[in-house]
């Protein structure tokens, strides 16, 4: 089953239990860097940059709830 996300067909293996913590790392690591952005943004007093993350950080909890879908549709527990 093919979902869209973020307008691009997913290449990800769903049922692969490997792959599935692979990218759950890994998109764990990817939101820790934005939250740094935006605490150091927060730090400086610059509210541009700090949009900025605020926006990655929400696009990236949509996109996770999307991945937690699928992973739960193929029987993993995604956090």
């Amino acid at each position: 089953m093919m979902h869209k996300i973020g307008g691009k067909m997913d290449k990800y293996d769903f049922y692969d239990f490997e792959k599935v913590e692979q990218l759950k790392n890994q998109r764990a690591r990817k939101y820790m860097d934005y939250v740094r952005w935006w605490l150091a943004a927060k730090e400086k007093g610059n509210d541009k940059a700090k949009e900025r993350a605020w926006k990655m950080m929400k696009k990236h909890r949509e996109q996770d709830e999307k991945f937690k879908i699928m992973a739960r549709e193929a029987g993993h527990y995604w956090w």
